[in-house]
């Protein structure tokens, strides 16, 4: 699985409403690094709301 499979599949779980330590289970990834990707996916999810 490369690094971009690896972070959709990070969202993906995550929002199924798993923890940070199942989604470090399911993927054998440091919570840093899963942290990291779902701050980024929320910055990212903010950006693309519109605006009033």
């Amino acid at each position: 699985m490369n690094r971009v499979e690896k972070e959709e599949y990070v969202i993906r779980v995550y929002k199924e409403d798993r923890s940070t330590r199942e989604i470090a289970k399911l993927i054998h990834m440091s919570f840093r690094d899963i942290r990291a990707i779902i701050n980024k996916a929320k910055l990212e999810a903010e950006l693309d709301r519109p605006t009033r």
